[in-house]
């Protein structure tokens, strides 16, 4: 996997959901529902729970991405405070559902990033392993033993030789520079 995507996947992922939101939010709505105190405070929590991503470490814990998706979590919860405060005026818009829905899949998305940024971590370095306890996993015949290899090489000499003898009767003469 790419080595900035595995990096960063867990700022750079939800990062894009948070900015493609936003911008879904400000396309699909009216610029009377953008300026509500709900959609101002709804989109500063989304750009802090993105930082949040970027600035939380990866905790070393059975649940790596505790602190990221965590807090994206929390912020999800405070998103849908503001929604079910703002409907107890009355003024519910497309843009705060919006938001909320982009902070949900954003906090989703979170967790993923963290699967992706742990399981590359995983990964299995076994070049210092021993020859010895690296399990085959093939079924073919057992190979020669090296010395047995330089018995056949010494037999085999010929091979790789640049000169080769020419049949009788043969030009060395490439046929396109042949006179005719």
């Amino acid at each position: 996997m790419n080595t900035l995507l595995t990096r960063y996947s867990t700022t750079l992922l939800p990062l894009l959901i948070a900015v493609a939101g936003v911008f879904t939010t400000a396309a699909d709505s009216g610029a009377a529902a953008l300026f509500t105190w709900a959609t101002l405070v709804q989109a500063a929590l989304l750009v802090l729970s993105t930082g949040t991503d970027y600035w939380l470490p990866l905790v070393d814990s059975r649940w790596r991405g505790a602190a990221k998706t965590g807090a994206s979590l929390g912020f999800v919860l405070l998103s849908a405070a503001v929604t079910a405060w703002s409907a107890t005026d009355g003024h519910v818009s497309k843009a705060n559902l919006l938001l909320l829905g982009t902070a949900i899949l954003k906090a989703a998305i979170t967790e993923v990033a963290t699967w992706i940024r742990t399981d590359a971590a995983r990964l299995i370095d076994a070049r210092d392993t021993p020859v010895e306890e690296v399990p085959s996993i093939t079924t073919l015949e057992d190979l020669p033993e090296p010395d047995e290899l330089t018995e056949h090489a010494a037999v085999g000499d010929e091979v790789g030789v640049d000169e080769v003898e020419q049949p009788a009767g043969l030009d060395d003469e490439p046929k396109h520079l042949a006179s005719s």
